[in-house]
């Protein structure tokens, strides 16, 4: 003890840990901010003002901007969203993805949807929390044209005009700003992963349709379903869906009606999905105005059952075209837990307190 306590009063010991610190932000943090600054820049995390106690969650995030003239090359939308996202520029759908914790971020050359003069960037932002984050950099090379930042606007309600430049923006609110990288549970942003565009990764803009259902729990008869998914007669709140034949793709709901869903689903590429005792292999939250849904990430499936507090009136898939599968990591359609074992039935108190919801609608 005498040793460490004149080794503290003396310049040499001091220096020795200054340069130790030193050593360490030149090999670790150095490169981790530069790497940062490479992929988001100036780009902060933004939400909606929303309560965690808030469950499921759904809303718009609304970006204008205008150019001058538009760059022949080059120019990337590089983005993540915490839980979810599907985003769309000047009305196209570009994207779709989730975030997985240390997972690189997405990236898509969007250069031929930019238009002379204004455009938007609409995305829509999912959490089974209530609460998460995007964060978002559209630039060429090293200049950034778009960040996420407070210049953003949240729309609880889809319009078709929302995804269109110049149209107005009503019932928008102010987004909340978290902060740029790191903050939150989010980290330092990773390396960047290249993906085509939606349109790209699908083998057509019309999705397959499944070709029979079943409507209820219990063993009730097949019905053979039309390609085009009838509004008018819808099929019911818990119906399954077959496909015929194992299918990769973005499942898509069509919704009888406009006021908004919320519900689970389960898929499986082998046997008929059992709700009531395995976990749900995701769950969708459809905002007033929209007349589908669209999974956010692709998956691996036969049949799909839907649990829903509205009446669904279709089931249809957007097949990813095989010459990308390899390059596309395909959600679990099981969820399994220690030594392979089925965790517990009910995944999240927002997922106790929709079966409890259902159980009062449908008794």
């Amino acid at each position: 003890m005498p040793r460490l306590r004149r080794a503290l009063r003396t310049g040499w010991f001091w220096a020795l840990i200054a340069t130790a610190l030193l050593a360490g932000v030149e090999r670790y943090v150095r490169p981790a901010m530069a790497q940062w600054a490479a992929v988001t820049g100036q780009a902060e995390w933004i939400w909606a003002e929303v309560e965690p106690q808030d469950g499921w969650t759904s809303f718009f995030a609304v970006r204008d901007f205008a150019l001058e003239t538009v760059p022949t090359s080059g120019v990337f939308l590089t983005l993540t969203a915490d839980e979810e996202y599907v985003v769309f520029l000047n009305g196209e759908v570009v994207g779709s993805g989730s975030f997985q914790s240390g997972s690189p971020i997405d990236a898509f050359d969007v250069t031929d949807l930019l238009l002379e003069g204004d455009n938007r960037l609409l995305v829509e932002l999912r959490s089974s929390r209530g609460m998460g984050g995007m964060v978002l950099r559209l630039a060429r090379g090293d200049e950034p044209i778009v960040l996420s930042d407070s210049s953003w606007r949240v729309v609880p309600e889809y319009r078709e005009e929302l995804k269109w430049p110049g149209r107005v923006l009503e019932s928008a609110t102010p987004v909340r700003v978290w902060g740029r990288p790191p903050t939150g549970r989010w980290g330092l942003p990773r390396a960047v992963v290249r993906r085509p565009l939606l349109t790209d990764q699908v083998l057509s803009r019309r999705p397959l349709p499944a070709v029979s259902a079943r409507v209820g729990d219990g063993d009730g008869p097949w019905r053979f379903l039309p390609s085009e998914p009838q509004h008018s007669a819808p099929l019911g709140t818990w119906v399954t869906f077959d496909f015929g034949y194992e299918v990769s793709g973005f499942i898509n709901l069509s919704l009888a009606r406009r006021g908004g869903a919320r519900g689970m689903f389960w898929v499986s590429a082998d046997s008929i999905p059992e709700p009531r005792s395995t976990r749900s292999s995701g769950h969708f939250l459809a905002l007033v105005g929209q007349g589908s849904w669209t999974d956010a990430v692709p998956r691996r499936f036969r049949y799909v059952t839907v649990v829903s507090l509205s009446e669904i009136a279709g089931g249809r898939a957007f097949v990813l075209d095989p010459d990308l599968q390899a390059d596309v990591e395909l959600a679990a359609s099981r969820r399994l837990g220690v030594l392979g074992l089925e965790p517990p039935t009910l995944g999240s108190p927002a997922e106790d307190e929709f079966w409890s919801e259902f159980e009062s609608l449908t008794n």
